[in-house]
């Protein structure tokens, strides 16, 4: 598991795991060691569990159906799995920035691929899923631009937005 901040990833794993590593390459944040006594005093924004895929898939059965309640509980790729706060999600975060720039939700676009991007894609007027993303997100898509390998989202700003 790591935890994020602000400042950083994170762990209490002397041995950093190479998901942790993946995300902290992914999102240019450092990695930071700490005890879990250390990090009492931290605000996280955000904890993962991360693992192989079938090991994290064994300790989602085992979660206690009460942290679902307080909690959203996501895959956002085969081997994490974050936990935010019910009110904290990409769809809500899309929704204000459109307010602030005072943009109804008919012209607001999202892109993504993972169930992690579900509420984004709900919130806005065109949703776009990625040729390579979830079957479940292509339903509710407007949109299915190429692939993550084939530039998808340079194809979907281009073909959607600037058309």
């Amino acid at each position: 598991m790591h935890a994020i901040t602000k400042d950083g990833i994170y762990t209490a794993n002397r041995n950093i795991g190479k998901y942790t590593v993946y995300e902290s390459n992914l999102v240019n944040m450092p990695i930071f060691y700490r005890t879990p006594e250390e990090m009492a005093d931290k605000e996280i924004v955000k904890c993962m569990y991360i693992d192989e895929p079938e090991i994290l898939d064994a300790a989602i059965a085992k979660l206690p159906p009460e942290l679902a309640e307080k909690y959203t509980l996501v895959k956002s790729a085969p081997f994490y799995l974050e936990i935010v706060k019910k009110t904290v999600n990409k769809g809500a975060a899309i929704l204000h920035l459109a307010e602030k720039l005072g943009l109804s939700k008919e012209q607001t676009m999202a892109i993504g691929d993972e169930e992690n991007d579900r509420a984004m894609l709900e919130a806005v007027g065109s949703p776009v899923v990625m040729e390579n993303g979830r079957e479940e997100l292509k339903k509710i898509a407007k949109y299915i631009t190429k692939s993550n390998e084939e530039s998808g989202v340079a194809h979907a700003i281009r073909e959607w937005v600037l058309k």
